[in-house]
Parts: C-alpha cells; structure tokens; sequence
C-alpha cells in the first residue's frame, strides 16, 4: 500500500504530466506561425515554468531529475492515462 508520501509525489507528478501536455501543445501553436522571437516566448516560458517545477518535484521528494523528465514526456505523450 501506498504511503501519503507516495501518494502525494504521485499526484504531483500527474500535474507535471498535464503541464507537460500545456506545453507541447503551446509548442504546436508556436510552429505553426513563422519563427519571431515574440511568437516563441510563450513557448520558451511555459517550457522553463516546467523544468523549474520538475527540479522543484525532484528535490521535494528525492526523486532523480532525469529519471521524473523521461517519465513525464512519456506519459505526457501517451495516448492514455497511466493507471
């Protein structure tokens, strides 16, 4: 059974799975314009607003860096919810 602890880093974690997916999809507006500086920046924001929240997750729950990223562009990207 799972921990508070675990549970509340697993509920974390699923809100850095939905910041992910507002990203890529901030990412696939600004693609579809021509490059500008200013068409981007809301891109380059919303990318750094979540590797900030990932490097705060992994030293809240001491969890790898790395190992969070992958796990959450995977799951971001996939076409189901993770159970």
């Amino acid at each position: 059974m799972a921990t508070d602890e675990q549970k509340q880093e697993q509920a974390a974690r699923e809100l850095l799975i939905q910041q992910r997916r507002q990203v890529d999809a901030v990412q696939a507006a600004a693609l579809k314009e021509p490059y500008t500086p200013a068409g981007w920046e809301p891109w380059r924001t919303a990318a750094a607003e979540l590797d900030a929240a990932i490097t705060e997750h992994a030293a809240r729950f001491d969890v790898g860096r790395l190992g969070l990223s992958q796990d959450v562009l995977s799951r971001a990207k996939a076409l189901t919810p993770a159970q």
